[in-house]
Formats: C-alpha cells, structure tokens, sequence
C-alpha cells in the first residue's frame, strides 16, 4: 500500500491519486505481507523518486543490518533502521528476530521515502501523531520519523526491564519448567535487540557526521538532531545493561537446574542405598556355604573369608577413587 502527503503550512495533508510529486513531501509504502510480491510498488516508487532500486529492496529483506548510505549519483540519502515489531514483549512468540528493517530515504527534491512491513499505528496514524508538532521543512519531517522508530524501540526497552524485575522476583519459587525456561528465550530476544540499537546507532551518527555542516547551520535542527542522537545511544546503552541482566539470569537458572538435578540424584542415591542393605543380607545367605544362623553346624571359616575379601576390594576401591578425587 502507498500513501501520499503534502506538507503545506506546517501540516500534513493526505492526498490521493497525484498527478505528480512535484507537490508531494512524504511517500510510505506499506509492504503488505498478503499481497504477492511487493515489487511492482518498489519500481514504481524507484521511478517516481529517482530512487535507487536496489537500496528499496534491501528494506524487505529481514536480515538487512541497519546502515547510512548516500547516493553520489542520484545524491539521495537512505537510513536503514531496525524497527521493533510490537513493543509489548511476547516471549511466547516463535520469533526468531524481534526487530525488522525501516527504510526511510531523501532525496536531492526534499522528498521523503518510507519503507516498512510493520503496521505500526504511529506511521498508520501519522497525521493525528503529529498533530501538535509544526512542521517547517521536509528535513524536520524526516527526523520526526526518525523518532517515532525511537520512541517504539524506547518503550519497547522499557517493557524489558519490566519483564527482568517479574523474571528475577519468581525465578527462584518458581515450579513450573516452563517459566524457567523463559530467561533463555528472553537472553536470546536481548542478542538481536541489543545488535539491532548499536548498529542503528552507528547508522544515525554516520548521517550525522555527512550533513555535519547542515545541521550546525540551523540551531533548532542541531538541537532535534543531537536529542535523537542521545535518545538512541541511551536505548543501546540500556539494552546492554539489560543483556548483562539476562546473562545472569540464564545462569542463574542453570544453577537452579543443576541444585534440582543435585538433589534428584540425592534422593535415587539414597533410595538405591537403602534398597542396597536388604540385597545384601539375602545374598549373604543364599551363599553355599556354612553361615552363622544357618541350619548347618560346624566352622564358618569360608563365610568370613568371602566377607573379608568383599571389604578389602571395597576398601581398595574407595582408596582409588580418593586418589583420581573422585569422592
């Protein structure tokens, strides 16, 4: 799905069916996952905008890493960001990257160019999001973007350290195999998210290290574009004291593991050593030969050798053992 919008008097405004972008600000297409193949719309923006075709279809590939590239030929800018896909965290979910690519192009006409696969209501409803913020160049359009991805990835940090607190309030009451297992598949969650913030913090100061000069020329683009700056390097910053977190707690649960396993074998040991003694005394008396108790009179002499040799070979063996420290 493609929409068009204008941005007239600080306002954006819907419009169907243009006849050209002349008068077009912002393009976002929607790649839905229903459709086919989302190729035809990708051409059609490439030549509506002049945009590389290439850098368009790299946004719908899933393991796509999050870079700044600028075009020397068609002099366009493209950021590719990781985007999160839901900021609620669904560890039940048989997801393999919680974070997907977002395209956001502009080009050498101030024209901005979006690329997503996620039906984020942020980008759905951008309009009445930003409602109260006036917009006066393209640029500021394309940072506000730029924050909305942020603000995503921010809640969704903040429903991590949510989830680490729940996690390390119950990991160790909890009887249940299955919530124990949930430090690991939150560990595995944190390994793509935490990649995904350094690289889109790379990318974002890369963009700012090329339009350096642009920025310092305009005080208030210079204080939009440092805040995002902060703002992600924070999230990163978080995400990597929240993965350290998660690394403890997948420890954490696999000493619980093994102290469970511990007492496991405590028990069959104990079990097996009780069962041991009444096996024992049987086999004593089920020996062939004379024995105390028995029905046969006369010297015991075989039945306390055989017990003396089952005590030195036993003795023998436990010395052994202490020597490799074994027991």
């Amino acid at each position: 799905m493609i929409k068009y919008y204008e941005l007239r008097d600080g306002v954006l405004t819907l419009v169907k069916n243009p006849q050209d972008v002349s008068g077009l600000t912002w393009c976002d297409v929607h790649l839905d996952k229903s459709r086919a193949s989302p190729n035809d719309e990708l051409k059609l923006v490439s030549t509506m905008f002049k945009i590389n075709i290439h850098d368009l279809k790299d946004t719908t590939d899933l393991t796509e890493r999050p870079r700044y590239n600028y075009d020397m030929l068609l002099e366009n800018q493209f950021m590719l960001l990781r985007g999160i896909m839901s900021d609620q965290l669904d560890l039940s979910a048989e997801v393999e990257n919680p974070t997907i690519p977002i395209g956001i192009f502009y080009t050498i006409d101030e024209k901005i160019v979006t690329v997503h696969s996620i039906d984020s209501p942020e980008f759905t409803n951008i309009i009445e999001t930003l409602d109260k913020r006036k917009i006066t160049k393209p640029i500021f359009l394309f940072l506000e973007f730029i924050q909305i991805i942020f603000n995503r990835l921010d809640k969704a940090s903040y429903n991590i350290s949510l989830k680490i607190n729940e996690i390390q309030k119950h990991i160790g009451s909890s009887r249940d195999a299955r919530k124990r297992g949930i430090p690991f598949k939150l560990n595995s969650y944190m390994i793509f998210f935490n990649a995904a913030m350094m690289g889109n913090y790379n990318a974002f100061q890369a963009f700012m290290d090329k339009n350096k000069s642009t920025f310092e020329a305009d005080a208030a683009l210079y204080e939009k574009v440092d805040d995002l700056k902060i703002d992600i390097k924070q999230i990163y910053q978080f995400t990597s004291i929240y993965r350290d977190q998660v690394n403890n707690l997948v420890e954490q649960a696999n000493n619980i593991i093994n102290n469970n396993l511990n007492n496991i074998f405590k028990v069959v040991g104990s079990i097996s050593l009780l069962v041991s003694i009444p096996t024992l005394i049987a086999s004593f008396y089920g020996m062939n030969v004379g024995l105390p108790g028995g029905i046969e009179d006369g010297k015991f002499i075989s039945f306390y050798i055989i017990i003396g040799i089952s005590f030195t070979v036993s003795f023998v063996t436990w010395l052994f053992f202490r020597k490799l420290d074994w027991l």
